[in-house]
């Protein structure tokens, strides 16, 4: 029985007696109890549930009313259980500002943002795909890496080491933040500026600012990165930084904003 017919059967047991169940005077109660087909009829149950009632006396039409109020009582259909315990669950976490974080993939949780294979074992963490797992804070970082500070530090594959503050590859993270701190996340792709074309503005390390704008344009306007492969491009960053070298240099903010329109 679900809580809904058990709260019901302890209402009628507080009127009629704790011990009415295979009670000669409570057979047909008794049925409603073990007659698992007929629970969602009703009007049956309810017809059961009147006939304890009382009749010809002052309480006739109160015991009604209140056998009909356990009947639909009854009849109520209830929510899945483990539902319910976790809308409560998520409400307590919403107040206390954690966040749920599941994966997309099988993955390691890292002291450091870098491959995984670079790591001692006392430097990571290994999860499962099915894993959910609490964290503080989670701050974006670099190289497709997200910072994750743990609700309660976690046993390194060396089996001595914990660790609290870990870094996970961002496209393996499935967030489920509280609502008072939800953000629209931005479908924005990586570029490296390391690898970037020097014939406009020299080594890569000084298109920073051309790389990031480049990354939310392409975030923004998809199609340009198909006009850019079409045109031959070998990257985004490349067909970007030609059209911004007609306006200024990469440095230049005013230049970058004229691109941008």
């Amino acid at each position: 029985m679900n809580q809904n017919q058990q709260g019901a059967l302890y209402s009628f047991a507080y009127n009629l007696g704790a011990n009415f169940y295979g009670g000669e005077n409570f057979q047909s109660i008794t049925k409603v109890c073990k007659t698992f087909s007929k629970w969602e009829d009703v009007y049956w149950i309810t017809k059961q549930f009147e006939k304890y009632r009382n009749p010809g006396s002052a309480a006739e039409e109160g015991l009604r009313r209140r056998r009909r109020a356990e009947a639909k009582l009854f009849c109520k259909p209830i929510k899945n259980l483990e539902f319910v315990k976790d809308k409560i669950k998520d409400k307590i976490e919403d107040k206390m500002g954690f966040s749920t974080v599941g994966f997309t993939n099988s993955t390691w949780l890292k002291s450091r943002p870098i491959q995984s294979s670079e790591l001692w074992d006392s430097q990571k963490i290994f999860v499962k795909q099915q894993e959910k797992i609490k964290v503080k804070e989670i701050f974006p970082d670099a190289k497709q890496h997200t910072l994750l500070m743990l609700e309660h530090p976690r046993l390194a594959v060396d089996g001595k080491t914990y660790l609290e503050k870990v870094y996970a590859y961002t496209p393996h993270l499935k967030l489920k933040q509280p609502k008072n701190a939800r953000v629209k996340k931005l479908d924005v792709p990586y570029f490296s500026q390391l690898d970037n074309d020097t014939y406009h503005f020299g080594p890569g390390s000084r298109q920073c600012n051309l790389t990031s704008c480049a990354m939310f344009l392409a975030g923004l306007k998809p199609q340009l990165k198909q006009e850019s492969k079409l045109a031959n491009f070998k990257e985004f960053e490349s067909y970007y930084g030609e059209t911004l070298n007609k306006y200024g240099d990469t440095t230049d903010h005013d230049a970058v904003r004229l691109v941008g329109h």
